[in-house]
């Protein structure tokens, strides 16, 4: 194995580090002001949840490899109860842009297969169903929210979500705070 040319420059350039370090602060800033809109959104829907479930603080963290791309999230509320998860997900991937995902696993999931006749009303969703807790970004992408007459029964694992541009950054706050709320009624 040898380094081409390109490979060289890359690896003796300094700038694109230094900016994605620059960058990531930034899009850390977007989460945590996202989390300060949503805070009072979960607090007013708390009675909502069960009363047995202790409702996770905010946990804004990051990885290398969400299809080979670097990403951020920012995970609020979230119930992570053994094989009963639900979680409320807003999520940065570097090149692509801002993604709202509501996870639910086991009963939740279950709970949610039951309306999804409602949400097949919210065009602005899509959805994905796994039998795994992984997420996978493009197949994700591929689908819109439909009622499912193929499969009789829930799946383990759905995911519902919905995308902003990268462009409209300054909208997250209050795009994920009244995507929470939409959900949230079309789920209850």
């Amino acid at each position: 194995m040898a380094f081409s040319e390109e490979d060289l420059h890359l690896l003796g350039q300094t700038e694109l580090l230094k900016a994605r370090k620059r960058l990531y602060a930034q899009v850390n800033d977007v989460l945590q002001e996202t989390f300060e809109s949503l805070k009072p959104a979960v607090e007013e829907t708390e009675y909502l949840w069960p009363k047995s479930a202790q409702i996770q603080a905010a946990k804004i963290s990051r990885g290398e490899y969400l299809d080979n791309l670097p990403y951020m999230v920012l995970d609020y509320p979230g119930l992570l109860k053994e094989e009963d998860k639900l979680l409320f997900r807003v999520m940065f991937t570097w090149g692509k842009g801002f993604t709202l995902l509501f996870l639910f696993t086991g009963t939740w999931a279950r709970h949610a297969w039951e309306r999804r006749s409602r949400l097949a009303r919210d065009a602005a969703s899509r959805w994905c169903t796994s039998e795994k807790w992984q997420y996978n970004l493009s197949e994700f992408q591929s689908y819109r929210i439909c009622v499912d007459k193929e499969r009789p029964h829930p799946p383990h694992t759905l995911w519902l979500g919905s995308e902003l541009d990268l462009k409209k950054w300054k909208e997250l706050p209050s795009f994920a705070t009244n995507r929470y709320l939409n959900w949230v009624k079309l789920l209850v």
